[in-house]
Order: structure tokens, then C-alpha cells, then sequence
């Protein structure tokens, strides 16, 4: 950033400009030929995985191989830029069936000193052909295992989210706020509607069509009730929520299982899961359940909640989204990459740690999810994978994609949506939360900086018919909205994040969750972005959004040069002006939907030229460069990608001018 004749100017020349950069693989680390066309795709790096930490001096390496070759190597080295690797190329194949070989290769040198080592791997054939390689992983070798998880000497419960002697400090604290004590009400009255409802049973969870059935709606109406409900009766103590809290609970337990019909079955999931998202959900929402309620739980009753935990959430969550072995047998499993993992692995975390010190294995899904978690964070793309889990009309062997993009760019950025990461995080921090409490351990330490910009730099107000309504920016599959309170509490609690206490004082005034309740620490001190440079620049995922504040008649411009999720749609641009939003995205649908199939994931829905009446290709545009003065702001991006038989070049221009006049550009 530089000043001239009074000015403040940010620049982002991101290319184009300049000499070209070798292909990268999404924003990782290391030069992939992306644009090469491969008759083999890089195997993906297994085990040992990112970031863990090992004792074996001589350790195995296991690769997810691929069909159509014939020879592999890993390299490993002490420097991510691999100046003299000791090559690795004695390989075992131990299974030739399933989704990809699985490939092994021991280490064969002088057993291996403490520190951080750097593997990646590469595949071949018989006619010297050798694919590059996927991104690296990184691992520690070290005499002690700093990554075991140490059991508590006593079991005591509740401890997930509040322990008996913190419960009158949280009384007090409540008591001297009149933003908590509003949430408190709001949570009391809540429970109270509860009293006389029915629980959802699984009659009507099975009646549901489609891969979830109604699944899925029984989880999120126990994640939200059946916590609601524990949590009140345990601050309150009042005997008639502590005994629908129990029923509740066990009848959530009572289920045959908390799956989907569809995603066992092998005509529609091959190889089958035996854990999806209501899984997930369902665990939290008994997890948290079991810890608040335990004390007023029977012995047989807390036997039956910890076997329903542990055979119908934690196991099969554990087995096909945290391990990194087992997951990665999996199409779409295998990778650390997206939402679903982390709502899958961080649901089995919290399982997990309310069973700390009473189930054995406990620890163990305790540290595979917490570097699961880990993993993901840091997250530099880079891998291929086997993507496709639907077997009609799938080629065998099933297609390998890739490579990878980074879940989080270097600017915070989140490729798939806001919602999307918000929905991730929520179970991100719902564990991280719990790990800290249990043992000291700081997940939050790995959470990108500036998580929040995305969605600050989005967020939307205005008022409409005497209400205030609020959306963000959408593009591609992403809600409408900017409520995100677990993360913005959680980001108060552990970072002290004055961004996240901005958007919840402005977007979650009255806390209406009972996490974002016990989280929120309002002695952070709330501040909105600067905007003394009116844009903020996402490189990673090619949006740049043009702003210079956030009052309702402040105007706001957006645009987008990458895919993110599910939208056919680069270079699409929203507008915000004149007291609402003037040019808008056509937002998200049910997926099953014909609206989203036919009309609001396709390019006709969007703010883009088609070109002889045609939908775009699946395929990213590149952001060119974006500038910014305390005056005015722009951003350009080359689109020719969109139409690779069609268009040799097609560059659009969003330019924010003095007074709020927005420009685009074709």
C-alpha cells in the first residue's frame, strides 16, 4: 500500500503482467503441470499424513496408487523445496482392488533424527512416462508422541461446556449483561415451549425421500432442542426439563441408526457409507446431551446412550472421515477437503471427547480428529483424488480429479462458499472448544487469520417494510445469509477477535444458541475492516469485492473469476446500492430441485454474457489484477475459459467510481 498526491493505493497485479509463474496446483506449495493432459494422474500421499507426528525411525509410506501404473516413488527430504531427496522406489502393491491400490514403501536408510520431514510421491509406467508430483505432506518424527491425548485422571461430566463449579459464574455473568441475559430468556422460553413437544422417532426420520430421508431433519431438530433443553435444566435446575432432556435423549438413542436410507446401499453409494452429515449431527447434539444430563442419567440409561455413540456415530464417522487410512478407501473421503469432512470429523471429536476416560479408544478418535482438524486448516491443496461415490453410469476405474485446491486462500477465502465455511467452522470450533477445555491443546492457533474477511467484506443491511434485512453476497451455492454466531463467539472466546465481535454485535445481537451463549466474551472490543483502500481482494478463490463502508446507503459491488461450488457462473458481479441490493446472484436451491439443476446453478441465472446461447464450461478464469485508491476501486479478470472452443480472450472489468457509479466492462 502507497500514497500519492494524498491518495491511499493498493495494487494487486495477480498476472498477466508479468513473466508467467509456473502452474501451480490450486495455491499450493509446489509447480504441478496442470496443463499438460496426464495419462496418469499422481497417486495421493496416505500415510503418514500432513502435519502428523510419528516414533517409527524407518517409517512405511502408503500412497492411494493408481490403476494404470506400473511403478511408484516417494521422495523425502528436510526442505519443502526437495534440493537432494533420498528416492524411494520399492514398492508393494497390498490391495489391487477398490477405489485405487494401495501402494507401500518403507524406508530402507539410517533411521531418521527428530524434526519435520517432507514426502511426496509420483507414479509411472513401462514407457518412462512419470506423472509430477501431487503437493507434498509434511511430517515430525520425534522420541516422544507429542500428539497423544492424555486421559483425565477422573471422570467428571458436564465438562464440555460448562462444569458444575463454573455454573454460577456463568449465572453471574448472564446476570450483569442485558445482551446475555436476553439470550438466557430467549433459550429459557425455548425450553419451555419443549416441554409437552413430541420427539421426532424414527418412523418418521425413514419416511423422508432421497439420500437423507427425513434423517437429516430429526438430527437438526435434536441438535438444537435436545441441547437447548439439557443446557437450561442444568443452569436452572429445573426437574421438568432435566426429564425431557432424558427423553429426548434416549430417544434419539433409541434409533436403529443415524443414516440415511440411501447412503448404505450400493446402487446409489459404492462402496457404501455408513456416515453422512445427520450423522454427524446427531452425534454432537447426543454427545452434548450425555455430558450435560449425566449426573441425573441412571447407569443403564448412560450404557445405552455411550453404545448408541459410539456404534452409530463416533465409529463409522471416525472410520470413514477422520481416519486417514480407512477414509481413504472412500470416493470423495480421502482428502481433508471441504465442508462435509469437518462436519463429519469434528461431530466425532465431540463424541469422542465426552467419552474421554470412559471409552478406551476415546483418546485415539481424539487425536485422529484433532488432526483431521489440524490438517484441513492447513489445507495447501495440491492432491488428486478419487471424487465420484455414485456408481450408475460411473467409468471404471472411477475417475481421478485434481488437483486440489487449498480449503482457505491466502487471504481467507473459503473455496467453496461463506455459508459453506461458516458451516464447517461451526463444528470446527465445536470441537476445538471442547479439545481446549479437555487438554489445554489450541486448535484455534491454525484458524486462518482472517477467516471472517470474506464475510465481513459481504455482509449486507438494509431496511425493508420496518425490519432489518441482511444477506451477503452469493455466489455459488451459498445462503443468503451472514449469521454465523457459534464462530463469531467462538473467535471472541479463543482469538479475541475484534472482527468477530463487529458481526456479532451487528448481526447476532441477541444470542440465540446455547454455544454462542456460553462463548461469547464481551470484553472484545468490535472493529469493522478498513476500508481506507475501498476493496478487499481474495486471490485465492478470484473475488473482489468494492466497498467503502457499511451503512445502508453505502454502495457495494462484487465479482467473481473462479468457480467456487456448483455455479456455472464466472464473472458473474452483484451490486448493492441506493439502500438494497440493485443486481443480484440467483442464490441457492434444494439440490434436487429443477429450479437448481435447470435454472439457478446454470449461466443463464447469472450476471454474464452468453456467448451462441450456451452455458459455460466448468473451468476457472483467472483474476488479472485489482486496484484500489481511497477514491475509486477496480478489478479485472480474464473469462476465455468459460468458452475454451469459442473465445480466444474475454476480459470484464467491475469499476467502483466516486458517488457509487459501477461500471462493468466486457
Amino acid at each position: 500500500m502507497t500514497r500519492w498526491r494524498g491518495w491511499t493505493w493498493l495494487v494487486w497485479l495477480v498476472g498477466g503482467f508479468a513473466a508467467a509463474a509456473p502452474a501451480r496446483a490450486g495455491s499450493g506449495d509446489i509447480p504441478v503441470a496442470t496443463g499438460v493432459e496426464l495419462r496418469i494422474q499422481p497417486p495421493l500421499p496416505v500415510w503418514p499424513s500432513d502435519y502428523e507426528t510419528i516414533t517409527e525411525r524407518r517409517p512405511v509410506f502408503r500412497l492411494n496408487g493408481r490403476y494404470e501404473a506400473t511403478a511408484y516413488r516417494v521422495e523425502l527430504a528436510r526442505d519443502a523445496a526437495f534440493p537432494s531427496p533420498i528416492i524411494i522406489s520399492d514398492a508393494q502393491v497390498t490391495e489391487n482392488t477398490g477405489i485405487a491400490p494401495v501402494v507401500v514403501l518403507s524406508y530402507p536408510g539410517e533411521p531418521l533424527t527428530d524434526g519435520q520431514y517432507y514426502w511426496r510421491a509420483f507414479a509411472g509406467d513401462d514407457t518412462g512416462f512419470t506423472t509430477p508430483a501431487a503437493n507434498y505432506h509434511t511430517f515430525f518424527v520425534a522420541s516422544t508422541d507429542v500428539d497423544e491425548i492424555a486421559v483425565p485422571a477422573e471422570i467428571v461430566h458436564p465438562r464440555l461446556l460448562l462444569r458444575a463449579d463454573e455454573r454460577e459464574g456463568f449465572r453471574r455473568r448472564v446476570g450483569r449483561s442485558v445482551r446475555l441475559a436476553a439470550g438466557f430468556q430467549y433459550l429459557q422460553n425455548a425450553a419451555n415451549g419443549m416441554l409437552n413437544a413430541k420427539p421426532p422417532d424414527e418412523a418418521y426420520a425413514r419416511a423422508g425421500e432421497g439420500q437423507h430421508g427425513n434423517y437429516s431433519t430429526c438430527a437438526t431438530w435434536y441438535r438444537r432442542h435436545l441441547l437447548n433443553v439439557a443446557f437450561t435444566a442444568f443452569v436452572t435446575g429445573d426437574d421438568r426439563l432435566t426429564a425431557k432432556g432424558v427423553e429426548m435423549l434416549m430417544t434419539a438413542c433409541a434409533y436403529e441408526r443415524w443414516l440415511g436410507p440411501l447412503f448404505d446401499d450400493p446402487r446409489h453409494f459404492d462402496p457404501p457409507w455408513n456416515a453422512a452429515l445427520e450423522t454427524a449431527m446427531m452425534t454432537t447434539a447426543v454427545a452434548t446431551g450425555y455430558d450435560l444430563l449425566y449426573p441425573k442419567l441412571t447407569p443403564r440409561q448412560r450404557e445405552k446412550v455411550r453404545e448408541a455413540l459410539v456404534n452409530k456415530g463416533i465409529r463409522p464417522l471416525i472410520r470413514e472421515w477422520a481416519d486417514p487410512i480407512t477414509a481413504s478407501r472412500l470416493p470423495r473421503h480421502q482428502v481433508p477437503t471441504g465442508n462435509w469432512v469437518m462436519v463429519c470429523a469434528g461431530s466425532a471429536g465431540v463424541g469422542a471427547l465426552a467419552l474421554l476416560g470412559e471409552d478406551p479408544e476415546a483418546a485415539q478418535w481424539v487425536r485422529l480428529v484433532r488432526n483431521r482438524v489440524r490438517a484441513w486448516l492447513r489445507d495447501r491443496g495440491g492432491d488428486w483424488y478419487v471424487d465420484n461415490p455414485h456408481p450408475p453410469g460411473r467409468p471404471t476405474p472411477i475417475p481421478v480429479v485434481g488437483p486440489s485446491d487449498p480449503n482457505f486462500d491466502i487471504d481467507g477465502g473459503y473455496k467453496e462458499s461463506i455459508s459453506y465455511m461458516s458451516y464447517a467452522m461451526t463444528y470446527v470450533c465445536c470441537f476445538a472448544d471442547g479439545l481446549r477445555r479437555a487438554t489445554g491443546e489450541d486448535l484455534f492457533a491454525h484458524v486462518p487469520k482472517n477467516v471472517l474477511g470474506p464475510a465481513a467484506w459481504s455482509a449486507l443491511a438494509w431496511p425493508e417494510d420496518g425490519e432489518v434485512r441482511s444477506s451477503v453476497f452469493q455466489f455459488g451455492d451459498c445462503g443468503p445469509g451472514v449469521q454465523f454466531p457459534l464462530l463469531y463467539a467462538a473467535l471472541t472466546k479463543h482469538r479475541r477477535d475484534p472482527l468477530a465481535a463487529w458481526l456479532s454485535q451487528r448481526v447476532t445481537p441477541i444470542p440465540q444458541f446455547v454455544r454462542d451463549l456460553v462463548w461469547l466474551d464481551e470484553s472484545v472490543a468490535g472493529s469493522e475492516p478498513d476500508t481506507a483502500v475501498p476493496m478487499a481482494v481474495f486471490r485465492g478463490i478470484g473475488q473482489v469485492v468494492l466497498r467503502s463502508g457499511w451503512g445502508a446507503d453505502t454502495p457495494a459491488a462484487a465479482i467473481k473469476f473462479r468457480q467456487n461450488r456448483g455455479h456455472l457462473d464466472i464473472g458473474t458481479f452483484c451490486l448493492f446500492g441506493g439502500g438494497h441490493p440493485t443486481i443480484v446472484d440467483s442464490g441457492s436451491s434444494p439440490y434436487g430441485s429443477a429450479i437448481y439443476g435447470q435454472y439457478s446453478s446454470q449461466t443463464v441465472a447469472h450476471n454474464v454474457v452468453l456467448v451462441d446461447d450456451k452455458p459455460q464450461a466448468r473451468a476457472n478464469g483467472e483474476l488479472l489484477a485489482a486496484v484500489g485508491t481511497s477514491q475509486l476501486a477496480a478489478a479485472s479478470g480474464q473469462l476465455a475459459a468459460a468458452y475454451p472452443d469459442a473465445l480466444r480472450s474475454w476480459t470484464r472489468d467491475l469499476v467502483m467510481l466516486p458517488g457509487g457509479l459501477a461500471l462493468v466492462l466486457d
